[in-house]
């Protein structure tokens, strides 16, 4: 069996579901890229999530993390920097959409093919003005980001909702700490 060309895995992965599309990934791993040896190059990349697990309020803060819907890959609007392993441990800004706005991560690789992204705390997120009003959170946050080729790496984040504040429309439910766990996948940017 040979492997598929980038662009027919590319296009393949966005036709399926999240959990096919990163198995999709995981087996098209082994297959080279046409453009060189397979070796990772520093780059920009467009991010989606795939999926949302808010353990914080039963589903209540997904659409702060997928905006149209859990059913639809939500497009990050600002692409990304991955380095490669070799240009690791390394801080820098990441930009986010509001409300996140810009958040420092420190990338270390784990080996060739996998990074640990560990981002300092993000001090009175405003969690959605429509439906909590003024509700802010302190967020924590790692990621795990694994390489799957040159142009496409995919991982999962956990991020930690501490001490959530405001006015009274913050939900009284809401636990002192919680988690909200992202899958995404990212290709990149041309």
């Amino acid at each position: 069996m040979g492997c598929p060309d980038r662009s027919q895995r590319l296009r393949s992965l966005r036709r399926t579901t999240p959990w096919l599309a990163l198995l999709a990934a995981a087996l098209s791993s082994g297959c080279s890229d046409e453009e060189g040896d397979g070796a990772f190059a520093t780059g920009s990349f467009w991010v989606q999530t795939r999926s949302v697990d808010d353990r914080c309020l039963d589903g209540g803060l997904n659409l702060l993390f997928m905006p149209r819907g859990t059913a639809e890959p939500w497009p990050w609007p600002f692409p990304i920097e991955v380095h490669q392993p070799a240009e690791l441990p390394r801080t820098y800004p990441i930009r986010l959409r509001e409300p996140f706005g810009e958040m420092i991560a420190t990338a270390a690789a784990v080996d060739d093919h996998s990074q640990r992204w560990t981002f300092d705390k993000n001090v009175g997120v405003l969690l959605g003005e429509e439906q909590f009003g003024q509700c802010v959170v302190d967020m924590v946050a790692t990621a795990d980001v694994t390489i799957r080729t040159n142009d496409l790496v995919d991982g999962q984040a956990l991020l930690g909702m501490l001490e959530p504040r405001g006015d009274e429309r913050c939900p009284a439910d809401m636990p002192a700490s919680c988690d909200v766990t992202l899958v995404f996948v990212a290709e990149r940017a041309e």
